[in-house]
């Protein structure tokens, strides 16, 4: 875990998800670490402390491990909201789609949930996630470290 502060040379956020995404994923490009070394990491979640604009919560590059833009954000509107997020944004990043009835799984109710309610959403993956997640690992080579 890295933990950035506003002074942090050569990384922002602002209440543009877009730009904070682009942001973090240069931050992060110029800052990684190679395979070998124990502070590698194959997937970033990086916590805002800006409320994002147009009620985004959150906002991931769809279906990506490279450490490019394998990389999300949310922004931190509490514990239970921010953790949450990042769940669901990760799941982007691991190639998971929003649930809907497109996909045969119920729009709300799970992580992959495009909407959030009042209601906190189960802790768990849909089966349409599932598929997704193991479509996605299946194809791509970038998780390897063991």
């Amino acid at each position: 875990m890295v933990i950035l502060t506003p002074s942090q040379p050569g990384f922002t956020t602002s209440s543009d998800p877009e730009e904070s995404l682009e942001n973090a994923e240069g931050w992060l490009q110029n800052n990684r670490y190679p395979s070998s070394d124990k502070r590698h990491w194959d997937n970033a979640a990086v916590m805002s402390g800006w409320s994002f604009t147009e009620d985004t919560l959150g906002l991931a590059n769809l279906g990506e491990c490279d450490n490019e833009k394998a990389v999300s954000i949310s922004s931190f509107l509490g514990f239970d909201v921010a953790t949450d997020t990042a769940a669901h944004e990760i799941g982007h990043n691991l190639g998971m789609c929003h649930d809907s009835f497109q996909n045969n799984c119920p729009p709300s109710g799970y992580i992959m949930a495009a909407e959030t309610t009042d209601v906190r959403v189960k802790p768990k993956w849909s089966s349409c996630s599932k598929r997704y997640y193991n479509h996605f690992i299946a194809s791509k080579d970038c998780y390897n470290d063991s």
